[in-house]
């Protein structure tokens, strides 16, 4: 392509077409966009840049060969969906997408907006070799092939109304358990994919039997990882866990998968309570650190529900990212009764005990009271028929002036 006047897609202002040489030496690309150096000119609403973007996208996967349907929707996610760019090669089944409002902003912030349409076009093309387009087609209506790739997650029920009317999912307090079928895995990220109410349709299943199975395989293929606090802080800086717990006993873990993804998830593990408890020695709080791990603390008696309901409040409001806050409660196992529920209801819980406790006492001083009186009065009574038989067996009564005659 030649250097030319041409309208820049997106101040539709005239501008010279820019070429630049890639520096592997291949042949150069025409990025049409005029790379204004006064910020403020450089602005374009959102609808602009996905139409630009959608139509930069195409063209570049067909020039590496990629036949390719474009389409911009709205994606459904936790905490929170997006506006996507969905891509699918001509016959597929499943698209790909990409997160236009984070791109947008990356625009926004400055990327140089040739750059990332190339690495865009790069992610879409690694992502379509790595995908098996006939178990793909497979897994969208047998249930035997994705059977052994399911997973869960742990979200907010408040968070995600919407969303939850249209997948199966399964409610603990304040928090649903969603279910997820596993693509692929890097090192800090897992693709998959949320079941819906429509892939059990297509499936022939129950939400009962997909709760079963992701039950019984998610603890296989994500193992669950509980460690000190001081252990996953002493690693951080490089200390031993000796050394960073100067000889102060263990109160606080970390819960979580392995991969540290959607690690939450471990509270619906089977026995994963039980196996906590017995770790820690007993009772313990459950803080929703986020929904890739949770935080565990002994119960000793030390905080409050409330001052733990602050703790995590004041952590999602200033460190944890929205879309992976799971929720601003405090929650509580209790290893002798096995209820989970939240830190308030617990403390409700053991306060109606207490009242119970102080009201059978009282009966039973009541009843012990009682049974004291009626003890006394059946001992006056024996006393009296003692003294009656006596007086039956000795008729003869004595008088002031002497015997009777």
């Amino acid at each position: 392509m030649k250097n030319g006047h041409v309208p820049c897609l997106f101040c539709r202002r005239k501008q010279i077409l820019i070429v630049k040489r890639q520096a592997s030496g291949d042949e150069p690309e025409a990025w049409r966009f005029c790379f204004l150096k006064n910020e403020k000119e450089r602005q374009m609403d959102f609808e602009t840049f996905q139409k630009a973007f959608a139509q930069d996208v195409e063209e570049k996967m067909n020039e590496r060969g990629h036949d390719v349907t474009v389409t911009v929707k709205e994606v459904d996610m936790p905490n929170g969906g997006y506006t996507a760019l969905n891509v699918t090669e001509d016959g597929g089944i499943v698209g790909m997408n990409i997160n236009l409002d984070e791109r947008y902003q990356d625009f926004k912030d400055g990327s140089d907006y040739g750059i990332m349409t190339r690495i865009a076009a790069d992610e879409l093309e690694q992502g379509f070799d790595m995908l098996d387009r006939r178990e793909l087609a497979a897994m969208s209506t047998d249930y035997s092939t994705v059977k052994d790739k399911l997973s869960l997650e742990v979200i907010s029920t408040e968070r995600n109304k919407e969303l939850l009317e249209n997948v199966p999912h399964e409610v603990i307090e304040d928090m649903s358990v969603v279910y997820r079928i596993r693509l692929s895995e890097k090192r800090d990220e897992l693709e998959s994919v949320l079941v819906t109410n429509s892939m059990l349709d297509n499936y022939g299943i129950t939400a009962e039997q997909l709760k079963a199975d992701a039950l019984e395989n998610a603890p296989k293929i994500f193992p669950v990882e509980v460690k000190g606090m001081s252990e996953v802080l002493a690693d951080s800086m490089g200390m031993t866990p000796e050394e960073f717990q100067g000889g102060q006993p263990e109160i606080m873990f970390v819960a979580s998968l392995e991969n540290r993804v959607k690690g939450a998830g471990v509270l619906a593990y089977p026995n994963f309570l039980e196996d906590a408890a017995e770790k820690l020695g007993g009772d313990f709080y459950v803080l929703p650190s986020s929904v890739h791990e949770i935080i565990l603390v002994k119960d000793e008696g030390q905080f409050s529900a409330k001052e733990l309901e602050d703790m995590v409040l004041d952590v999602n409001a200033s460190i944890v990212d929205p879309k992976d806050q799971l929720t601003d409660s405090a929650y509580h196992y209790d290893s002798k009764d096995h209820i989970f529920e939240k830190a308030d209801r617990f403390e409700e819980r053991q306060n109606e005990k207490i009242a119970q406790r102080n009201v059978e006492k009282i009966e039973a001083r009541h009843t012990e009271k009682v049974s004291e009186k009626t003890s006394i009065h059946d001992k006056l009574k024996e006393n009296k028929a003692r003294v009656d038989k006596a007086k039956t067996k000795n008729p003869a009564q004595r008088t002031k002036g002497g015997d009777a005659r």
